[in-house]
């Protein structure tokens, strides 16, 4: 087997009394770099890096030849490599590594674009609880009207937190959708769609799920700045979305979709 060397954290390495060189990386080494590549870079057992990729690896990180991080291609698969000539910017795939930190169900999470920066507020922390994909909405109360490169730089943020918090799928975010638009596509018969409202009779989403049972996937949709409006929650009600409390507060834009996925997330992994 190829000899690979860890030189993620050459410092903490040795403070521990852990050796991670050769073939103890390929085994196992917990802080490993974690670099997401499209499924098109990766022909056979060779991964093409991009140019940032490149820059990120060799001038950030300071990897050379030989040294080990981790490969993801954003559907589940995930290999030990060691990165190969400086000059060529390739990668090598030296195993797959099986790992099992997704959910158990695939769950939506559809937002009410909020003002400013605020949707990558969201999409960051909610990637690394575990959200399947986003579905920016566009509704009565959303003041941004989002360009077309704002998508892509979403995508970024949200590959940077899947490597991060150790993701074997990357979420990915859809592009903008009214809210009517959003409620006709998504109700189905194997799909549970939530609708988090506040000031209303509505059960508390833990509570509903364990009554109601978890179902094949979810879609959760959050407001925007001052709430959905009474039009909007009549029509996702007709369509067949379940309102859902996510408890007494009042809570913004940016912490709801957060809030409501960490409600989730201790549910299904407990």
């Amino acid at each position: 087997m190829p000899e690979a060397h860890c030189t993620i954290c050459p410092i903490l390495h040795p403070r521990l009394g852990i050796d991670f060189s050769g073939e103890k990386f390929l085994n196992y080494c917990p802080m490993a770099y974690r670099l997401v590549v499209a499924p098109e870079q990766i022909t056979d057992a060779t991964v093409m890096l991009t140019a940032s990729q490149r820059h990120y690896l060799q001038r950030v990180l300071r990897l050379q030849r030989g040294d080990g991080f981790m490969v993801l291609d954003g559907g589940g698969g995930v290999w030990r490599a060691q990165l190969n000539d400086l000059d060529d910017g390739t990668a090598q795939l030296l195993e797959a590594v099986s790992e099992q930190n997704e959910l158990p169900l695939a769950v939506t999470l559809a937002i009410a674009l909020p003002k400013g920066s605020g949707f990558e507020e969201i999409i960051r922390p909610c990637t690394e609880l575990g959200a399947t994909a986003f579905q920016p909405l566009l509704t009565e109360r959303t003041l941004l009207k989002p360009s077309p490169n704002k998508l892509e730089r979403w995508q970024r943020i949200v590959t940077e937190a899947a490597e991060q918090s150790e993701r074997q799928w990357l979420p990915p975010v859809a592009p903008p959708l009214t809210f009517g638009q959003f409620v006709e596509e998504v109700t189905g018969p194997e799909t549970l769609a939530l609708l988090c409202v506040t000031r209303r009779n509505s059960p508390m989403l833990g509570a509903y799920l364990k009554q109601s049972g978890l179902p094949a996937q979810m879609v959760l949709a959050t407001g925007p700045e001052g709430g959905w409006t009474d039009q909007e929650i009549a029509l996702a009600i007709a369509k067949g979305f379940q309102p859902v409390s996510l408890g007494k507060r009042i809570l913004r834009a940016v912490t709801a979709p957060t809030v409501a996925l960490a409600q989730l997330t201790a549910l299904l992994e407990t």
